[in-house]
């Protein structure tokens, strides 16, 4: 079989743990969950002659269950990683290298789900735990809950 191309992220990635974001609003960046409790964000149209750091860690030292990217604040017209663990949601601005929200989710957060839901506006950042569903806006506000 013939590739266009092949690389190694050099690092095990946790199966369903993977996502792709356009963290700068143009260029598609793939982003997963390691064994090693990282985020793994490869951007290749960030390597240049003097650089080759396409490659980005988040350390999150803690056992990753979810990740997805989104347009959450429709005011960045970029999008941004959301990361489940089991005890907590963080909301990271990629392009910022800056947190947005960090917000300690006491059923955990099994799978996160990224869009609008009726009554509201703005997308929003669905997290479904062990028995509870939760939705949270750009800022961390908790705009849903359910059992």
């Amino acid at each position: 079989m013939i590739h266009a191309f092949q690389f190694s992220l050099g690092h095990q990635i946790l199966q369903g743990l993977c996502t792709v974001g356009k963290y700068d609003g143009k260029h598609p960046c793939l982003t997963a969950g390691t064994t090693a409790g990282k985020v793994l964000i490869h951007c290749p149209h960030n390597r240049t002659e003097e650089s080759r750091n396409e490659v980005m860690f988040l350390n999150i030292n803690r056992k990753i269950t979810s990740v997805v990217a989104g347009q959450l604040n429709p005011a960045l017209n970029r999008d941004v990683l959301m990361v489940g663990t089991q005890t907590s949601l963080m909301v990271y601005d990629v392009e910022e290298n800056a947190d947005l929200f960090f917000k300690e989710v006491h059923d955990g957060v099994n799978t996160i789900a990224f869009g609008n839901i009726m009554n509201v506006e703005a997308p929003v950042c669905v997290v479904g735990g062990n028995c509870s569903i939760q939705a949270f806006d750009h800022e961390g506000n908790e705009l849903f809950w359910s059992v």
